[in-house]
């Protein structure tokens, strides 16, 4: 049983593991391409852990994604592909991804509400929090966390060529009214210091992204958004001190890949 609990909780932290080729394959019906699978070590996720299923299997029905679920090659167990899954459902301008599993399984639920406008995301609620997004020019402009209130807000910028530059993150100072009533700032106003998290994305390749219908999911979602594919990445945690005048790094990480492609596309 303790043996099970673990690969279930590989699975549920859907973690990055050494790296293994994804072997994805681009399966085209009519006008539209699929991508067969992704290795999460090209993608944005921050969680390590030794019980990892890097590789994600994704099923389509010829007009959209219906089901993501993950495997480790190198992990031999009795907890096959199609164990636990998310299931996709499509509506009107609107997607659900809920975790499901084999009747053999207990999971925590989990369901996830993605509402559109178009082609646009505008909203995101599931279960802890829920994301607001504001666009301008038709361009990804800001993401708010609404968390017991708009505790986290990131700002995007793009560049001439259509890509992703920079993300800077602000995390909001919950404060009281004459009402004793709570909310959150994110200027500087009275405040000593003020973090932010930067991130930062360049080396970029001239190839079409394969992934810009993956935004529904939180670890691509940030690779979406490009019209080409970044090769370098940066994250930077900063302190604002106004005392001091002064601006102090105080963490700071870096990642760079190399792609392989397949018929002028990367593999991930």
């Amino acid at each position: 049983m303790k043996k099970n609990y673990f690969l279930i909780l590989g699975v549920l932290l859907v973690l990055v593991g050494c790296r293994e080729d994804s072997h994805n394959e681009i399966q085209t019906t009519g006008k539209k391409e699929f991508i067969s699978g992704y290795n999460l070590s090209f993608m944005d996720y921050d969680i390590t852990n030794p019980f990892a299923y890097p590789l994600v299997k994704l099923t389509n029905d010829g007009t959209h994604y219906t089901k993501k679920s993950y495997t480790n090659p190198l992990i031999r167990s009795e907890i096959s592909i199609d164990s636990i899954y998310y299931d996709i459902k499509y509506g009107q301008n609107l997607v659900s991804i809920e975790l499901k599993s084999t009747p053999r399984f207990y999971l925590e639920k989990y369901k996830k509400l993605i509402k559109f406008n178009k082609d646009k995301i505008t909203e995101i609620i599931n279960l802890n929090d829920s994301l607001v997004f504001e666009y301008k020019d038709d361009v990804l402009h800001e993401v708010t966390h609404l968390k017991k209130g708009p505790w986290k807000k990131h700002k995007y910028y793009f560049n001439s060529s259509g890509n992703l530059d920079s993300i800077v993150t602000r995390y909001g100072s919950l404060k009281t009214n004459r009402e004793h009533k709570p909310y959150y700032v994110y200027n500087r106003n009275n405040e000593t210091s003020k973090i932010r998290d930067i991130q930062v994305f360049s080396n970029y390749d001239n190839t079409e992204n394969p992934l810009k219908e993956l935004g529904i999911f939180d670890e691509v979602f940030i690779r979406s958004l490009s019209k080409n594919n970044y090769r370098k990445y940066q994250k930077f945690s900063v302190r604002f001190s106004i005392p001091l005048n002064k601006i102090d790094t105080v963490s700071r990480q870096e990642r760079t890949w190399d792609f392989k492609y397949l018929n002028g596309k990367p593999v991930f």
